[in-house]
């Protein structure tokens, strides 16, 4: 299981995007944080679908998973892939919970930790919370008619060692993320992009129990 879990996190997380909206003026990025963090506050909970795609330079080709997450802001999120392999990975407050086929596991200690942490940045990534994170990233921000666009840069070494540059682009209408695009090293790529979110709908408690 722990193996299954690596190959986890590689999929998960490894991008530079091209993009053509310009940097942010000050007045802009004061806006985009006041819209953005607003939106993250009121958000009690998403629901929505993902593909993802992941690009390494160990593979010809790219590797693309569909499938769908569950958020509530109480410390709980369901990450389940459907396609091509069906996964289901679940944290319940500081409870980390896995599942392939029949198999059903709960990390141990020091694993939960880690994975806790993993975690919470793409939480806080989803919900736009990661744009004040200080401590972790220093952000590089692009404004556009319909799309803002945020670079993070990892400053600390340890996160140097998870990923080389996080992307992540808003739409302007609820200002949530639609899309992250994560760059690892050797040039590998993520990009996973959210589709049908429901903001805010009814998420029972069962979600979240394997």
């Amino acid at each position: 299981m722990k193996h299954r879990m690596y190959i986890l996190l590689v999929l998960m997380f490894g991008g530079t995007a091209l993009f053509a909206q310009k940097p942010a003026t000050e007045a802009q990025i004061k806006l985009m944080n006041e819209k953005i963090v607003a939106a993250s506050k009121s958000m009690q909970t998403l629901y929505c679908n993902f593909e993802q795609r992941k690009e390494m330079s160990a593979l010809s080709e790219t590797l693309i998973s569909k499938g769908k997450m569950q958020y509530r802001n109480d410390k709980k999120l369901r990450w389940e892939y459907t396609s091509p392999d069906t996964y289901i990975f679940v944290l319940n407050n500081d409870k980390v919970s896995m599942q392939s086929g029949s198999q059903k596991s709960n990390l141990d200690k020091n694993s939960a930790k880690l994975f806790q942490r993993i975690i919470k940045i793409m939480l806080d990534i989803i919900s736009g919370d990661g744009l004040n994170d200080t401590k972790n990233f220093t952000a590089k921000y692009f404004y556009g008619r319909e799309l803002w666009i945020v670079e993070l840069e990892p400053v600390q070494k340890e996160m140097k060692k998870m990923f080389a540059k996080i992307i992540m682009t808003f739409n302007v209408n609820d200002y949530s993320a639609d899309k992250i695009e994560m760059q690892g090293k050797n040039s590998d790529k993520t990009i996973i992009t959210l589709s049908n979110k429901k903001i805010n709908g009814k998420i029972a408690d069962s979600v979240f129990n394997l």
